[in-house]
């Protein structure tokens, strides 16, 4: 992210952008803890208000069975205001719930001004604080 580049690690299945606290149904890809060696280190905690996309890996139902327990996190790729993927073959992608087979390409990603939403009761965690 921001002008870095990032290997894709070998084993990895899957790579997830996001800039909301969780998704696919309340998986909080991102986590809590420390990050574990060959991750990102230095990191600002996920916040849908701070203007940063979260990039992080799965490798596998076993890895993300644990992420979506709660006993993990997806492995921290990066974290930036723009994030470049360079797709050098033809892979599934999936935008919002619609897959497709992408062709090589460049993607390009950086958040494009606010849309208002409803925050219901409960847990406000990583949400900017509102007076």
């Amino acid at each position: 992210g921001d002008g870095r580049e990032v290997p894709t690690p070998p084993q990895a299945k899957t790579i997830q952008c996001f800039n909301i606290h969780s998704s696919a149904t309340g998986i909080n890809f991102f986590g809590a803890g420390r990050s574990r060696p060959g991750e990102l280190q230095e990191y600002d905690p996920p916040n849908i208000g701070d203007g940063l996309v979260e990039v992080v890996a799965t490798y596998g139902v076993a890895h993300l069975s644990a992420v979506r327990l709660g006993l993990g996190h997806s492995h921290r790729l990066a974290q930036g205001r723009v994030v470049e993927m360079v797709l050098r073959e033809a892979q599934p992608v999936q935008v919002d719930g619609e897959p497709w087979l992408q062709p090589p390409a460049v993607i390009r990603m950086s958040l494009q001004g606010k849309v208002p939403f409803v925050l219901g009761r409960g847990t406000t965690l990583n949400v900017p604080h509102m007076p």
